[in-house]
């Protein structure tokens, strides 16, 4: 029964803290950029240009074919390089439900971070020592989620650098926080 209160405690911690991040704090927005007022004809172009239907696309693109090809791989890569360059995630149809109204999305959200924290604090249960130990302990797994996920991104497709960072921050904190909420419920089992 303590697990279960850890998780949905510390998940609750983490759906906090992502409120706050997001909303109260520009970590959330580190590396986030909102394009042009008018974006018609950025819209009618990404419409005729990307013909696969929903997908992340490069731009400038390439045929996936052209790989094994030296020459047309450094026509790309000078491409690239010049710029512009992007990566776009992209929905023909637009996104489920309506985006203005976070309230759908946000239960989750919230399941997921409680999701989270019953594995965090499944491992968690095994470790003695102190509340610290474990809460630094659970804040490694943030940071370890961070740097398989979002380092990639960085060193792979170019994300930028002020959002992997900011990615780090929102991790660091969210995950110790919620390591502090599960180590405090959680005794361990041997000492």
């Amino acid at each position: 029964m303590r697990l279960i209160l850890a998780a949905i405690l510390g998940g609750a911690v983490l759906f906090v803290w992502g409120f706050v991040s997001h909303m109260m704090l520009p970590i959330g927005d580190m590396g986030v950029r909102y394009g042009a007022r008018d974006d018609a004809p950025l819209v009618l172009a990404m419409k005729e240009a990307f013909t696969q239907g929903e997908g992340v696309y490069f731009v400038p693109s390439m045929d996936k074919g052209d790989q094994g090809d030296e020459a047309k791989m450094a026509a790309w890569g000078a491409k690239a390089k010049a710029g512009p360059y992007a990566v776009v995630m992209y929905s023909p149809d637009g996104v489920k439900g309506d985006p203005g109204k976070m309230m759908p999305q946000l239960p989750y959200e919230f399941f997921t971070n409680v999701f989270c924290a019953f594995i965090a604090a499944l491992l968690v249960s095994g470790i003695s020592g102190s509340i610290m130990k474990r809460a630094l302990f659970v804040m490694m797994m943030g940071v370890f989620a961070w740097a398989a996920v979002q380092v990639p991104q960085w060193n792979w497709y170019h994300f930028p650098l002020d959002y992997t960072v900011g990615g780090l921050i929102e991790r660091t904190i969210g995950w110790f926080l919620g390591g502090l909420t599960i180590g405090s419920i959680l005794k361990p089992k041997f000492d």
